[in-house]
């Protein structure tokens, strides 16, 4: 089975760098907010891996200022040829792209024009509910702006949906408040209550609007607490009756609670998950995540991500090693007699690029 040249769609990531920029590269591969030393971040399997891999891409040794100098010679003669390029090598074709993350500082129409594949966009909705939050001002106000702004940015070309990263703020169990329990919440200053208020607004929006919503589910960055983070904690609201309507995407797989996501795409026939983050940041347990989502999650559920930020090569290093891993996986089911091979080889279709084509509605 030979998946190298699968169309992929990353449909999780976030902007890379438009111009070439002086990056530490161990740094970008580091999820911890609290300045670890360099001599720490080179040390991981991810970076070590990730450093082995673009050196035979890029035709020099596996040297950290040798792979830094032929990528800045690259990126300087031609970006755009460059990305191509990249991208090519492992046929990435298509992003859905969170706005609200930007390490890298960069305009949208310049990041559109420059990209060499299909990109759509997502808004986050902490964007505004964290401004909402920190500046007061008065309830009423402050829903009027958040519908506002949401329906602003949906009516922008190329915005087909929502995220959320509640999960940072207040956790993952979150409770039915309606406008007045929230207007209420708002003025005493309960903070879990009143973003559990503007989640459930917004999943509203999706639904009449017919657009997903994903949602951040597991583990993240350092400031990110895992017990509040479990996915099954959503259980609650994913059994409302309206919601029940509400394509919803668990982001992350629900790492490391993967076969909970797995168990909550089999239950609820309108939640979907990625494998992003996770893949590639977890060497050793990848296949064992993805695995433990395939054990119940229909396969026509699963989506490939990578939660790529800051520099392409990224996006380009997720899609590689989420084919090598997947390929695999699938020839140990197969040898398992659990599935044929042709139809382990649609599964492998399915999860780079079908699934989320269909979903998301790229035009490959």
């Amino acid at each position: 089975m030979e998946l190298a040249n699968l169309p992929v769609i990353d449909t999780h990531t976030h902007f890379f760098d438009i111009e070439y920029k002086e990056r530490d590269l161990s740094e970008v591969f580091s999820l911890s907010l609290e300045n670890p030393p360099q001599d720490q971040r080179n040390h991981t399997l991810l970076f070590r891996w990730f450093i082995n891999e673009l050196a035979v891409f890029l035709g020099c040794n596996p040297e950290e200022q040798k792979i830094k100098n032929a990528r800045a010679e690259r990126i300087k003669q031609d970006y755009k040829t460059y990305l191509t390029d990249l991208f090519s090598d492992v046929n990435l074709k298509g992003l859905v792209l969170d706005i609200g993350y930007m390490p890298a500082d960069v305009n949208l129409e310049a990041f559109h024009e420059l990209a060499p594949l299909e990109v759509k966009y997502l808004y986050r909705i902490e964007t505004i509910v964290d401004k909402i939050w920190l500046d007061k001002p008065i309830f009423n106000k402050a829903l009027e702006h958040f519908d506002s702004i949401l329906q602003e940015f949906l009516a922008k070309k190329y915005f087909i949906g929502l995220k959320s990263i509640i999960g940072y703020r207040t956790g993952l169990a979150v409770e039915k408040v309606n406008e007045q329990e929230a207007s209420t919440a708002y003025q005493k200053r309960y903070e879990k209550a009143v973003r559990d208020f503007f989640l459930l607004r917004a999943l509203e929006l999706c639904r009449k609007k017919g657009i997903p919503m994903q949602i951040h589910t597991a583990f993240g960055e350092s400031n990110n607490n895992l017990l509040i983070n479990n996915p099954l904690l959503l259980k609650p609201i994913l059994q409302d009756e309206e919601i029940k309507e509400q394509p919803i995407v668990l982001v992350h797989g629900g790492y490391p609670y993967t076969f909970e996501t797995g168990y909550l795409c089999a239950m609820y026939p309108n939640v979907y998950c990625d494998v992003s983050e996770f893949v590639p940041f977890v060497p050793l347990g990848m296949s064992k995540g993805i695995a433990d989502i395939m054990d119940m999650c229909p396969l026509n559920k699963i989506m490939y991500g990578s939660d790529a930020f800051m520099i392409p090569e990224f996006n380009w290093f997720g899609a590689k090693v989420f084919k090598r891993k997947l390929k695999d996986l699938l020839m140990d089911i197969t040898d398992q007699g659990i599935l044929d091979h042709e139809y382990a080889f649609d599964v492998a279709e399915m999860m780079t690029y079908k699934n989320a084509a269909n979903f998301y509605g790229f035009s490959l």
